[in-house]
C-alpha cells in the first residue's frame, strides 16, 4: 500500500535513497507520463477520478489499519514475516533494498522489537515456506546468502542500512559494487 500511495507523492521521485537504487535514466523516465500509465488507471479504476492529493490520505486509512495489525501480532508473540523486497506496483515506488529497509524501519517505529524484526528478516519466511533446510540461518550445508553489517541489528534497525557486504550463494560482494550509481563513483 505504501508503494501504491508513493505514486500520488509528488516528493518521492527526490528522495536521494533512490539515486543508490535506481539508475539515473529509469529515474528521469518515471518523471514522464508514459511511466504514471498504472497510477492513471488507479484513479480511473479504483479512485473515481478523484485528484491525486485526495488519494494518498485515502490509502494512508489502509496503511493504518494494516500498522494496526502489525502491532497486535507482534504484541501477540506471532511471527511476522518480511514481505516488501518486490515490486508491488508497475511504478515509481517499492524498489527492491530500499522498501525492504523501509518496511523494517516501520516495524520498528510500530514498536516491533527488533529480535522481532530480525527473525522476520531471516529464518522465519524460511520455516514459513518449507526452506529451512537451505536459506534462513548460518549453518553448514546451507545456501550462503548474508548481509554482513557494521552494526548489530539487535540493536538498532539502522544497522540494515549499514551493509558492508552481500554474500549472495557464497559469493561476497561490497555493497557499493551494487549501487545504481556505482560506475559513476
Amino acid at each position: 500500500m505504501d508503494s501504491m500511495r508513493e505514486l500520488f507523492l509528488p516528493a518521492t521521485l527526490d528522495d536521494p535513497a533512490l539515486k543508490k537504487v535506481v539508475p539515473q535514466a529509469l529515474l528521469d523516465w518515471y518523471r514522464t507520463a508514459p511511466a504514471h500509465a498504472f497510477k492513471r488507471e488507479l484513479v480511473r479504476d479504483d479512485f473515481d477520478g478523484l485528484p491525486d492529493h485526495r488519494i494518498p490520505p485515502l490509502l494512508g486509512e489502509t496503511i493504518g489499519r494494516g500498522e494496526r495489525s502489525l502491532r497486535y501480532l507482534a504484541q501477540t508473540g506471532h511471527d511476522l514475516l518480511l514481505a516488501s523486497d518486490h515490486p508491488a506496483t508497475p511504478g515509481h515506488a517499492n524498489h527492491p533494498g530500499l522498501s525492504t529497509y523501509q518496511e523494517l524501519v516501520r516495524m520498528a517505529a510500530l514498536g516491533v522489537p527488533l529480535k522481532s524484526i530480525f527473525e522476520a528478516a531471516t529464518i522465519n519466511n524460511a520455516e514459513k515456506f518449507g526452506l529451512a533446510d537451505r536459506y534462513g540461518s548460518i549453518e553448514s550445508g546451507k545456501t550462503a546468502n548474508l548481509l554482513l553489517l557494521e552494526a548489530n541489528p539487535l540493536e538498532t534497525v539502522e544497522a540494515y542500512d549499514r551493509i558492508r557486504w552481500v554474500v549472495l550463494g557464497g559469493r561476497a560482494l561490497a555493497r557499493d559494487t551494487l549501487a545504481a550509481d556505482y560506475l559513476k563513483q
